[in-house]
């Protein structure tokens, strides 16, 4: 009990998270007088005390109320630092995006992300076998022999080329395609800021990275251009130029992993289910895929 006051007072018994309040009798200097009048009052505060405590609150005509508790202010999240939200990106990518959303930064993983992926394709191109290999893709894709030869006086210094074309060019790819998401998705009825989407499209291109880390010395190992991670290596029978190998050789397993954490990311920042992002996305991508294999096909 909290205390007795007199004949027209309450007391309050705190059970768990209510406060059971009964009529009981009157306090003289602060402790209770026992009456015969109070006495059935009191002995049924104990017992509904007791029942709260093995059974729950009571539901019955007794009144309760919320017990006054001090009110604790969450933690704040702790923040991440650039190779942290990296990793977050790879093992545990809606608990990184939901901070991302909360403080979307995009700078230094942009910086990151570009500079390994200018690396990678430069340094491939820089030597003679990723050189061969380029030349070696034109020729497969159906080029004429005075291309390829024109080419081959410049392949050379395609390892600049490409990796300046990448420090440029990958951040305005970047830039556009998070515009477009920005305004379907504020078409559809979304209130995310183009701050959030480009973190997102940003960090999302963590996973493509990785692939490239992998992928660039597999190719540097077979002396070939072709992504050895895409749906085309299980296919070794079907002619190069076949529109079933040019569809299944779009379909990599690293851009399906992206396209699935894209959707996580865009979900997180426009509170939406990730479901049926997904499979929008991977809509077009088959769309992509299909049209990609039905033109090169036809000209091969």
């Amino acid at each position: 009990m909290s205390g007795l006051g007199d004949t027209n007072a309450r007391e309050r018994v705190v059970t768990k998270n209510c406060i059971v309040i009964n009529d009981l009798g009157a306090v003289k200097n602060g402790r209770a007088r026992l009456t015969w009048r109070n006495i059935p009052a009191i002995m049924r505060v104990y017992v509904l005390e007791v029942q709260s405590l093995a059974f729950g609150p009571s539901k019955g005509t007794i009144m309760t109320e919320p017990t006054p508790q001090t009110t604790v202010a969450p933690a704040a999240s702790p923040d991440k630092g650039l190779l942290a939200r990296a990793a977050g990106i790879i093992f545990s990518p809606r608990a990184t995006f939901a901070l991302l959303a909360a403080r979307p930064r995009w700078f230094g993983m942009l910086a990151l992300l570009v500079t390994i992926s200018a690396v990678m394709l430069g340094g491939f191109l820089f030597t003679s076998v990723g050189q061969q290999a380029f030349l070696d893709a034109m020729e497969q894709r159906g080029s004429g022999a005075q291309q390829i030869e024109a080419m081959s006086r410049f392949v050379g210094y395609l390892w600049i080329a490409y990796g300046l074309g990448t420090l440029i060019v990958t951040p305005l790819m970047l830039l556009a395609f998070a515009g477009i998401l920005l305004a379907v998705f504020t078409l559809l009825g979304g209130g995310a800021s183009f701050k959030q989407v480009f973190a997102v499209v940003v960090h999302s291109g963590v996973v493509s990275v990785l692939g490239q880390l992998i992928i660039f010395p597999l190719n540097y190992a077979t002396g070939t251009m072709r992504a050895s991670t895409n749906l085309g290596v299980l296919f070794p029978m079907l002619d190069e130029r076949s529109f079933l190998a040019l569809m299944f050789g779009t379909i990599d397993l690293f851009w399906v992993w992206l396209v699935m954490v894209l959707s996580i990311g865009l979900a997180v920042v426009y509170k939406r289910r990730t479901g049926p992002i997904a499979v929008a996305f991977f809509v077009l991508y088959a769309l992509i895929a299909v049209g990609y294999a039905a033109w090169f096909a036809a000209r091969s």
